[in-house]
């Protein structure tokens, strides 16, 4: 859905989906997304996905999203942010590539 507005970016993952886990239950994706989107400009449906409540429900993912014009300091203390665990420990993040 987000690279169906043509204006994704970088996307990335982490959660238990990214883990050695036998049954991962989790998946978090960070959408980074040009500076010139406009979610006001999609469809209803398609927003979905920009709401972080809605898109939880529909897909069972926690979703985040920016554009790309935080730049890539801030965007490098949010990926820091969300690769520290609530236990303090490192956990994995991917970039998965966006052609």
């Amino acid at each position: 859905m987000a690279k169906a507005t043509g204006k994704l970016s970088r996307l990335f993952l982490w959660g238990s989906l990214v883990t050695n886990k036998e049954m991962p239950n989790d998946i978090d994706v960070l959408l980074v997304m040009a500076a010139d989107f406009d979610i006001d400009a999609l469809p209803a449906p398609g927003r979905v996905l920009f709401d972080h409540v809605q898109a939880r429900l529909r897909f069972h993912a926690d979703v985040f999203w920016s554009r790309e014009s935080i730049g890539e300091a801030v965007l490098r203390l949010w990926l820091d942010t969300y690769q520290t665990s609530r236990d303090f420990k490192r956990r994995g993040i991917v970039e998965v590539l966006v052609s």
